[in-house]
């Protein structure tokens, strides 16, 4: 049930900040998301060149929708895991503090219903 609603709600989200990523960036979102390469990495086999990796990583870390869908991907393969009532917690803060007003808005009904 809980699972449901937390999908639910940040799908939305999800589908609106993917719309404001082109492919590359939004393949640079799951491959970090994922949490086993560095963003270095996940540059390169998103599609961009090696030559410019660097100066990438450092522009796709500093995009808002980058980071927020970043966020919300991680926030989600951890509730496929299973992780924790703290674990949700934790990322529930995160994402009410850093994320766009209805993402939070989510973060905090949810909470609610963790307690």
């Amino acid at each position: 049930e809980f699972m449901e609603l937390a999908e639910s709600m940040f799908t939305e989200e999800l589908d609106a900040l993917k719309n404001k990523l082109n492919s590359k960036q939004w393949q640079f979102v799951c491959l970090l998301a994922q949490g086993d390469k560095t963003p270095h990495a996940a540059c390169i086999e998103a599609g961009y060149s090696e030559k410019s990796a660097t100066e990438q990583v450092r522009k796709l870390l500093r995009n808002k929708y980058v980071v927020n869908a970043r966020r919300l991907l991680e926030y989600q393969l951890a509730l496929h895991i299973g992780v924790s009532k703290k674990m949700h917690v934790e990322y529930l803060l995160e994402l009410r503090q850093n994320s766009p007003e209805r993402c939070g808005v989510a973060a905090t009904r949810l909470m609610c219903w963790i307690r």
